[in-house]
Formats: C-alpha cells, structure tokens, sequence
C-alpha cells in the first residue's frame, strides 16, 4: 500500500480521481497510488452501473467495494467523481469530500490539467486533528 507519513501518524493515501462524463467517458484521471484501471473500462461501468441503480432504487450509487479498493462517486455539474482508496483508510470518506469541494468550487473553469492538479493536492492535504475524530466517531456510533 501507498501510505504518506503525515505528522506523528500515518495516514493512508487516495489511490487514483477520476472524472467521467454521466455518459461514461472517462476525461481526466489522476493515478496517486497503485490502483490502476482502464478508464474507458471504468467510465463505461460507473455510467452503467449508475443507472442501474438509479432504476432499481431510485438513488445512484455513492460507494463500491472490490477487493482492496473503495470506490466513492459523486455526481457534480453532469460528472462522476469517482475517487479510490484502499478499503482499509478510515479516512477515506474525508478525503473524498475534501476533493469533492475542491472539484464543485474548480469545475466550471473547466475539467483540464489544472482542475486535476488542484484535485491532487485537495487528495494529499493533511488531515487535521478535527477530521480525524469525526471519521473515528462515525465509525464508533
């Protein structure tokens, strides 16, 4: 695993961002770690798998599971953030949402190299002290 020593603890890094059009075309993917996909592979199956889910329950899906990776998608201004981390990163759900808000506030200049490279650092910001105790209390309650 591809862990970041960060402070006294270490705390384990986003694997890869993705950013796929809801008609599944992956535009712009940034590898962070040692997760590795075809994108156009990927990007036709989060579209699919989305409308899928969108039909039988109504709701898309936020996370997928498979093997050591979680996958958490969110739907953005007619992208699927797709970021993956290793499925043990009790963090995980912080990271995503801190690369989510970088991708809301960045994505009407557009989805570009510039866009990703302000998403990899949201992904290696540290997390601080208050972050991690909320991801500590969501696990415990």
């Amino acid at each position: 695993m591809d862990r970041q020593p960060v402070g006294e603890c270490e705390q384990l890094a986003v694997q890869s961002i993705y950013v796929i059009t809801e008609e599944g075309e992956a535009v712009q993917s940034l590898s962070l770690g040692n997760f590795k996909a075809d994108e156009a592979l990927l990007g036709g199956f989060m579209s699919a798998i989305q409308s899928f889910s969108k039909k039988v329950s109504g709701n898309t899906l936020e996370q997928l599971s498979t093997g050591d990776y979680l996958m958490l998608v969110t739907r953005e201004a007619g992208y699927l953030l797709v970021t993956v981390h290793d499925r043990d990163d009790p963090n995980a759900m912080t990271r995503h949402g801190m690369i989510w808000a970088e991708f809301k506030k960045q994505v009407k200049e557009g989805v570009n190299e510039q866009l990703m490279a302000k998403l990899k650092r949201a992904a290696q910001m540290p997390l601080g002290g208050a972050e991690r105790a909320s991801e500590w209390a969501k696990k415990m309650l």
